[in-house]
């Protein structure tokens, strides 16, 4: 996989929506899914006007076992699904694949064909071995550190959804934070993003979420890397309860115009009425953008118009209630009173 256009392709897309299509083709996903998984050398490959054909012959075999050479077709026209037009006779595989009808059929798409290495065959041998839940997950913590890319970056990206990680051991629990603090954004720090931020931390909110809200929230309203405020925002709003969302605010961290309207776009997305003590404490930032927005959210929530002319003035309310009925496709005509 081409790791910097994926890279890009994740400040782009929805981050967890992303995440949620790779983690379909996770090493440690394909080793449980695929029946069969070998190393594989190509030994024919036919291209016509419409259909690339190859075989692939079977030098090792990991997991299942079948006779004869291992046939596979696609179209040939270049598309999004695309597995074998780059294949190579120079080139032993890791292939993973099962059975439709009487043909093979490829697990994970361009995924599930991965050019021969020592450790991605070391990750694939370890994973079929370790089937216990706490060894599992201890083994991808540990991948986390390994040198090949596919290899950490898959390990992260299981983590995250992996079955029974709330009962792993404090070793695994510790490099998962580990790892996850290296990923995350410092100061002043420029470059793309690691692959590994978004599911470190959706795994540690399984361990600790207040801990991850904490992390959630700083990343939700850094304005110097704006490309993962929405990343912050999503794993606040979907994957951390409403209360430790709103016990972990950092108001105080928030001092900037920007990093206010980011605070407030979080609290918006709430919709809850428990985050009018927020609010309230936003409003009283000499603010006049600000103040209109928060007035705005206070409104849909069931403030009174009446009591918030008397923090913010008529004017703003006024505008806040047009703006409000704006962005409900509802326009609320104004009287135009001369001056």
């Amino acid at each position: 996989m081409n790791y910097a256009y994926a890279s890009l392709v994740f400040l782009l897309l929805s981050p967890l929506a992303l995440q949620a299509q790779l983690e379909a083709s996770t090493l440690e996903e394909l080793c449980r899914r695929a029946p069969y998984v070998a190393t594989v050398r190509l030994s024919s490959k036919k291209a016509s006007r419409t259909r690339i054909q190859v075989s692939f012959q079977a030098t090792r075999w990991w997991k299942g076992e079948r006779k004869g050479d291992i046939p596979f077709s696609e179209p040939a026209k270049a598309h999004c699904g695309s597995v074998l037009r780059g294949v190579k006779a120079t080139q032993e595989y890791l292939l993973f694949f099962e059975r439709r009808g009487s043909a093979p059929h490829i697990l994970g798409g361009a995924r599930g064909v991965i050019p021969k290495s020592k450790g991605v065959e070391a990750a694939i041998r370890s994973l079929l071995l370790v089937t216990d839940p706490a060894a599992r997950s201890r083994l991808l913590a540990g991948q986390l550190a390994d040198p090949m890319v596919r290899v950490r970056e898959d390990a992260a990206l299981a983590l995250a959804n992996l079955p029974g990680l709330e009962s792993s051991t404090a070793v695994t629990r510790a490099l998962i934070l580990t790892h996850l603090d290296k990923a995350m954004p410092t100061p002043g720090s420029k470059g793309p993003m690691s692959m590994s931020l978004s599911p470190l931390l959706l795994a540690h909110a399984r361990l600790d979420a207040r801990q991850a809200a904490l992390r959630a929230w700083s990343l939700a309203i850094d304005e110097d890397h704006s490309q993962l405020n929405s990343l912050g925002r999503q794993v606040l709003l979907s994957r951390i309860d409403g209360a430790i969302l709103l016990n972990t605010v950092p108001l105080a961290q928030a001092k900037t115009h920007g990093s206010r309207l980011l605070l407030l776009d979080v609290l918006q997305g709430t919709r809850s009425p428990k985050a009018l003590p927020w609010l309230q404490k936003l409003l009283e930032k000499k603010d006049p953008i600000l103040q209109r927005e928060v007035t705005v959210t206070m409104l849909s929530l069931g403030s009174q118009a009446s009591e918030l002319s008397q923090v913010v003035g008529k004017e703003v309310v006024l505008q806040a209630e047009t703006l409000r009925a704006q962005r409900q496709g509802r326009p609320r005509l104004r009287a135009i009173r001369p001056r």
